[in-house]
Parts: C-alpha cells; sequence; structure tokens
C-alpha cells in the first residue's frame, strides 16, 4: 500500500522531517511535493508555515511480486498448518472489498465491481488519480492509499481591558494517522477510513516570549504562566502578561465626633420617652470633626508601557459657621450649644446654634417664640401660638391647636392635637425648586443639542454666533419645540423671588440668567453673561449641591397626634398611642408603634404601621413611591395601599403585610 503524509513547517525542510517522522522512512524511499512555501503574511506580522505531500515510492516490480507471495503463503498457512478451504458459498462471492489496506476483486461474468473513493483516501486506477464513483474492469491496475496529516500546534494573543492583560488561547498540534477499514466483498464498495490522532505541543517559550515582543509588550510577562503553556496537550487559555493596575485614591471624608441621632424603620420595639436620647449638645473648645485629607491614587501602566491614570480624588467643601473654628485640620466649637452637620453630597455645613431655654408654657404671656438657634420648651404650647427656630425644638409639654416649624427636628413629649408641626420646610422648599430644575435641564440639553445640529449644517460654531443671534436661534426653538418650556421657566423663576433672602445668592444669578436668555424680549438690550453651556453648567452644579439624598434628615418624633398635620423632609416617629385622622408626610420613612386610624399616611421609603383602620369601617389611606414599602401589622377592611399607581383595597381583615412592586410594576402583597 502507498503511503502519503502532509506535513507542515517554519522551514521545507522542516516538513520533510517530520513527515519522515511520521511514516518511519528514509529520505530515498519517498517522493516530497512543495505544496506551499514559507511566506509573511498580514503586513509581514505573522510568518505562513511550509507545506509537503510526501509519497513512500512504489516498490519494483520484482519487489511488490515476492511480497504478494508471502501474503499469499500467509493468507493459506496459520500457525504452520493450512487453512480450511473456503466454502462453496465463499468461492462463489464476488465484488470487491478492503482487506488489510489493500483491495481485493472478484469480477463476475457480467456485473463490474464499483468504488467509491472519499476525502483522505486516494484511488488510482492505472495510475490516474480518480475522485469520482467509478466501475473497474478486470485489467485495470487498481491501488488505493490513506493520507496522514500532520497539524502543528498554534497560538494566539489577544490584548485586552485596555491593554491591560495579554490573553494567550492554544490549539495543540495533531498527529493524524489514517487506515482504511476492512470489508466484505459487495458490488459497490464505499471507501471508508479510521483515524488514530495524537496531540502534541512543540512550543517553546521563546516563541511566546518573543510574539509578545511583537506586539509591542514591554513589562509585565508572567513566565510561570508561560511555562505552563507549553505543557499543555489540550485547548487552552491563560493570561501571560498583566499591566500595572491603576491604585485608586480616597475621596476626602469628615469623622465627625459627635453622636447623631438614627432612625431605623424596621425597629418597632417600644422606646420610652424618659430615656430617649435629647438633642446633641458640645461644650467651648470641643472637636467636633476632623477632616480626612483625600489621598491620590497612582497610575498604572498597560502592556504596551502606556500610562493608564487613576480616577481623581474629590474632597469634601467645608462651610464653617460663625460659632465654629478650624485648627489643624478639626472643626472647633467655639460656643457651647448644639452642633449642625448639614451634608449635602461633598458640601459639609457645620455650624453651633445657642440653645434658647424656656421654662413654661408657650402662650399669651410669653408672645410666640422664633430663634436661629435650638430651642427647648419646659411646658405646653398653647393654641394659636407659634415657636420656630433654624435649628431644633424640643417640648416638655403637649401642643394643642399650635404651630410648630424648626429646619433640623422636633421632639414632642406631651400630645399633638389639631396643630401642625413641620420639620425640614427648607429642605422640602429646596427640593421642590432641585425637581424644577431637573425638568428645565432636559429641555436645556435638547435645545443645546438642537442648536449643534443646525450650527453642524451650516458649517459654523457657537462661537462664530453674535449674542443677538443665538438668542434669536433660540427664542425661534422654543416657538416650534418646547412651547412649555416659558412656562416652567417663569414658574422656577418666581419661586425663587418668592424665597427672598431665604435662598443662596447662586439661585437668584441663575435665576436672572434665565430671565435674561430665555423671558426677556429680543430687542432687549440687556445681554446674558454666560453661555447656554455655562448656564446648563450652573444647573447641574445646583442640582447636586441641593439635592436632599443624604445624611442627615429632618426628624419628627411626636407620642400621639389627633385632626394634626406632620410633615418632615426625613423622618416621622409616632412614639406611643398613634394618631388619629391625621396627615403625616415624610421625605423618607414614617414608623407608627401605635394604631392608624383616618387620615393618610405618605413617605416616600417605606412606611411600617402596628394597625391600620378601625374594626368599625375608618377611611384609612396609607401611600409610598414606586420605591417604598409598606409593611402592616395589622389592616382592618377599609385599609386603602397605594405602592406607586397601584392601589388595594383590605375588603377583609389582614395581618403581616409586605407590599411593594415588582420588576413588572405589578403590587406585590404578602
Amino acid at each position: 500500500m502507498k503511503k502519503v503524509v502532509t506535513a507542515q513547517g517554519k522551514t521545507v525542510e522542516e516538513a520533510i522531517l517530520e513527515a519522515l517522522k511520521v511514516m518511519d522512512a528514509q529520505r530515498e524511499e519517498v517522493e516530497v511535493e512543495v505544496l506551499a512555501n514559507p511566506s509573511r503574511r498580514l503586513l509581514g506580522l505573522r510568518k505562513g508555515m511550509a507545506e509537503v505531500r510526501v509519497t513512500r515510492k512504489i516498490m519494483p516490480k520484482e519487489q511488490q511480486q515476492a511480497l504478494d507471495f508471502e501474503q499469499l503463503v500467509d493468507a493459506v498457512i496459520e500457525d504452520g498448518k493450512p487453512k480450511e478451504l473456503a466454502s462453496e458459498k465463499q468461492l462463489v462471492q464476488k465484488g470487491v472489498r478492503v482487506k488489510d489496506g489493500q483491495l481485493e476483486f472478484s469480477f463476475g461474468e457480467t456485473d463490474n465491481p464499483v468504488i467509491i473513493p472519499q476525502d483522505h483516501i486516494s484511488l488510482l486506477i492505472n495510475g490516474k488519480l480518480v475522485n469520482e464513483k467509478t466501475m473497474i474492469q478486470p485489467e485495470d491496475e487498481v491501488l488505493i492509499s490513506t493520507s496522514d496529516e500532520l497539524i502543528p500546534p498554534q497560538f494566539t494573543i489577544q490584548l485586552i481591558e485596555e491593554k491591560m492583560i495579554a490573553l494567550l488561547t492554544f490549539i495543540p498540534g495533531k498527529k493524524v494517522s489514517r487506515t482504511i477499514e476492512n470489508t466484505e466483498f459487495v458490488s459497490e464498495l464505499m471507501l471508508q477510513e479510521t483515524e488514530e490522532i495524537d496531540y502534541y505541543n512543540d512550543v517553546k517559550p521563546q516563541q511566546i516570549v518573543e510574539e509578545l515582543q511583537k506586539m509591542g509588550v514591554k513589562q509585565g510577562i508572567i513566565f510561570p504562566a508561560i511555562q505552563k503553556v507549553v505543557q499543555v496537550n489540550k485547548d487552552y487559555e491563560l493570561i501571560v502578561a498583566r499591566g500595572v493596575s491603576p491604585e485608586e485614591g480616597t475621596d476626602g471624608n469628615l469623622e465627625v465626633h459627635i453622636e447623631l441621632d438614627a432612625f431605623n424603620p424596621d425597629s418597632l420595639e417600644k422606646v420610652d420617652f424618659r430615656e430617649m436620647n435629647r438633642i446633641s449638645t458640645v461644650k467651648e473648645g470641643e472637636v467636633i470633626a476632623t477632616h480626612i485629607p483625600p489621598i491620590e491614587g497612582i497610575d498604572g501602566r498597560n502592556l504596551l508601557g502606556q500610562i493608564v491614570p487613576t480616577k481623581k480624588v474629590k474632597d469634601i467643601v467645608l462651610r464653617l459657621g460663625k460659632n465654629v473654628s478650624f485648627v489643624d485640620g478639626e472643626v472647633i466649637a467655639n460656643i457651647a450649644g448644639n452642633p449642625i452637620v448639614d451634608w449635602k453630597n461633598q458640601f459639609i455645613k457645620i455650624d453651633v446654634n445657642p440653645e434658647l431655654y424656656h421654662p413654661g408654657e408657650v402662650g399669651l404671656e410669653s408672645g410666640n417664640i422664633r430663634s436661629e438657634g435650638d430651642i427647648r420648651i419646659g411646658g405646653n404650647v398653647l393654641p394659636s401660638m407659634f415657636v420656630g427656630t433654624s435649628g431644633s425644638v424640643q417640648i416638655e409639654g403637649a401642643v394643642t391647636n399650635a404651630t410648630i416649624e424648626a429646619m433640623r427636628s422636633a421632639i414632642v413629649h406631651g400630645n399633638v392635637l389639631s396643630s401642625t408641626i413641620t420639620v425640614g420646610k427648607e429642605d422640602l422648599k429646596m427640593q421642590e425648586l432641585v425637581d424644577q430644575l431637573e425638568k428645565l435641564l432636559v429641555v436645556l440639553r435638547q435645545i443645546q443639542a438642537a442648536i449643534g445640529q443646525i450650527l453642524q449644517i451650516r458649517g459654523s460654531t457657537e462661537d462664530e454666533l453674535t449674542p443677538d443671534a443665538l438668542k434669536r436661534l433660540i427664542h425661534l426653538l422654543l416657538e416650534k419645540k418646547h412651547l412649555n418650556f416659558k412656562r416652567m421657566n417663569t414658574t422656577f423663576i418666581q419661586s425663587v423671588k418668592a424665597e427672598g433672602t431665604e435662598l443662596p445668592q447662586e439661585w437668584h444669578d441663575l435665576a436672572e440668567e434665565l430671565q435674561r436668555i430665555f423671558i426677556a424680549p429680543l430687542n432687549e438690550q440687556s445681554q446674558s453673561d454666560m453661555s447656554l453651556q455655562e448656564v446648563i453648567t450652573q444647573v447641574e452644579t445646583l442640582i447636586e449641591t441641593h439635592q436632599i439624598d443624604t445624611l442627615p434628615k429632618g426628624q419628627l418624633i411626636v407620642p400621639y397626634a389627633v385632626n394634626s398635620q406632620l410633615y418632615s423632609s426625613g423622618d416621622i416617629q409616632i412614639r406611643n398611642k398613634g394618631v388619629f385622622q391625621s396627615t403625616l408626610v415624610a421625605k423618607n420613612n414614617i414608623i407608627i408603634e401605635g394604631v392608624c386610624r383616618g387620615g393618610e399616611v405618605i413617605a416616600q421609603q417605606q412606611i411600617v404601621l402596628r394597625e391600620t383602620g378601625s374594626e368599625n369601617p375608618v377611611t384609612t389611606i396609607v401611600k409610598t413611591s414606586e420605591n417604598g414599602r409598606i409593611k402592616i401589622g395589622t389592616a382592618y377592611v377599609g385599609t386603602e395601599i397605594q405602592v406607586g399607581n397601584r392601589k388595594h383595597v383590605f375588603m377583609k381583615d389582614e395581618h403581616e403585610i409586605h407590599a411593594r412592586l415588582d420588576e413588572n410594576g405589578e403590587l406585590l402583597l404578602h
């Protein structure tokens, strides 16, 4: 049987040697056909392999005959004894078969056998290669041979994750040995082969290192990983080089040394008012907080030696009140009183409010009480009276038909009857302004994008427009596409003006710019000092600075309320009997440890209630946002809950209720 092997190598000679190994033959015993010379591909960055086909030479006729005789003798003699003669049935078999890699024919008087070649099996008829179904004649000389294959191992390297990682993918080499399967005599023979595959790996570590160097990798090569690659005989993937990752820095921070009240909405444990923490106080000269400066990060380098910058760190911005000082990184109280630590993202306001103590009742004799610091009332607050402060208020007695306003917190130890208590009113107003700004920002960005498209079509830039031309373009866009913007803008400007000096000056500056750019008539002489982009930046800064989404929040704590209105920019806690026919609104959470009969309870994040409604049906409404949750111990008939825009009315008494929206916006009740 003639043997054919196809092999590859870096050079023609190397490919020939690989084929001779597989064939176990000498150079003079084979014929060589060069299929491909080595070449460079992909702009010279990758070298193509040499490929050869090596065929064992056909034996001389005398040598072949001697072999044929030897095979015939082996077929007749087995273990020194003649084989049994074939049966009469066997002797009359006609057709063609494969036996030990050779074709055997038995021709009939009329029908000749047919052979169908297959891939990797060469069929030579009278010295000519045949690739299609062919009928064999008795006088034909027919030879078959298989084609072995030698596929060298391959590896590829990719630079991933912004060239910080070199990922090597390895495929082992294959030595494919093929033999032709034996068959019985058939009239139509389809040649079949059996493959034996041996996997091998002759990749050298230096080859991988050289490939990395060609790719420009200058550092971070992992030599133990490369050594592991050259030892495997299977598909493999491994990181063979890694850049130096940047080390992130830490932002500046403030370590507060005083204890601030914390609210846990999941807690339903009873609290003794006699043991309840009062408002925090500090002494003159006491350290309130320590500034922790930012620590810059360390830049990294990718595998090509390029710098990978670390994230820029941010520092906090301290706004110190008149009653504190900043010495060697520490905030120190100048007076004794109640500390204020207000966080607005990275902006932190710190001050100390002196406490105003009124030992008796607040009535006609004392008059209304107003203070910039904290207030403590030793008695009741009588009907029609007012107590207001920019700090915190604590009332030892009851509040009846009165109004209480505090910026930070309000704690009432007695009952609240037909009264209004508001905590964080300024925060609530600020949040309303921020909400208005967010809506304006959406349209401002749309206007900026539209102007950019128009200028791009004209082939000009915003810098080339005169202020008058830019203003005319903006007004034209408002008339054509954004009719509601003028109304929203006017509402915002009026809201800012209504707050007067209570708002920081930057709000008034922005309102004036919005007035000049979007509302003032086109023929008005005064022009804005700010570009549209500067206005957008100012809006973004105010939104980021004044969003009410960081601690501390306003806190309102009372034991019992009837026919009252309670509002808080943070949390509301009812710590005793509960509430009756009252309205409670909180930006964050509400917890009522007693009963809630009638009225409305509204909070954005979480509402925790011991008991709602009444055995005698009374309408009680509990609302939260689409991201909020409601927990109720017992809900009587008539209780209505609402999460987002999904409502549910209890038609029978229920217990241990947990309500929220699922990922599809449907109400889940457990």
